[in-house]
């Protein structure tokens, strides 16, 4: 769950930042049922899903701190074809902790693969994240003859077999390992792409990290 705080950036007088907490040392529960109403199914892309917030719509890596009303269409998504570009997107860009091949034994935890030819579109990025069974999950999305084809989450691979294991599962192609990264404790800020009714958002909403002190 999220726990937004609504605040204006400076110099911006249209549109809202919003601050999501998603507290980095927990995992969070596999969810499919949260994301099955068509406003949220339809509308939203891998990353949203791997970062449990609905609201970043179809937003690609490196764009969530991007003012969705001046972006480019958040076009830079496909562009990460190599570690070191997949580090500047997430961290540099994004503000998450990017940590290469290691794999955190805690956290809440994200996996970046991608095709061998990294074409746009259909050969982008696929973005697993760990949840709180073990097992990895992640929204599939595919673009077929101009349009966007929406899958529910899932935690099998595209054999059925359980995600366990990133490197050992059939993810459909994405072969390219390009490393992990893990949200911060104190969470993420973010543009919302998407105005979804609070009714639907309310299960993605958890309280903010408990900071604890002498």
């Amino acid at each position: 769950m999220l726990n937004h705080i609504f605040d204006k950036p400076e110099n911006d007088t249209n549109t809202k930042m919003s601050f999501s907490s998603m507290p980095g040392p927990q995992e969070i529960d596999f969810n499919p049922q949260d994301w099955m109403d068509q406003s949220i199914l339809e509308t939203c892309g891998p990353y949203a899903y791997a970062l449990n917030t609905p609201e970043l719509g179809e937003c690609k890596v490196g764009c969530i701190l991007t003012n969705p009303e001046m972006d480019e269409h958040d076009s830079r998504g496909s562009s990460y074809a190599t570690p070191d570009l997949l580090r500047r997107g997430v961290e540099t860009l994004d503000g998450l902790h990017y940590f290469g091949d290691m794999l955190p034994g805690e956290g809440y935890v994200l996996a970046f693969f991608r095709r061998p030819d990294m074409t746009p579109g259909k050969n982008g990025l696929l973005i697993l994240r760990r949840d709180s069974n073990g097992l990895w999950s992640y929204k599939p999305v595919e673009d077929r003859k101009g349009c966007r084809n929406h899958a529910a989450p899932r935690q099998v691979d595209f054999s059925q077999q359980p995600l366990s294991n990133p490197y050992k599962a059939d993810l459909n192609g994405h072969s390219v390992f390009l490393g992990y990264a893990a949200i911060p404790y104190s969470g993420l800020p973010f543009y919302p792409r998407l105005s979804i009714r609070q009714e639907l958002l309310a299960p993605f909403y958890r309280p903010a990290p408990i900071k604890l002190g002498l």
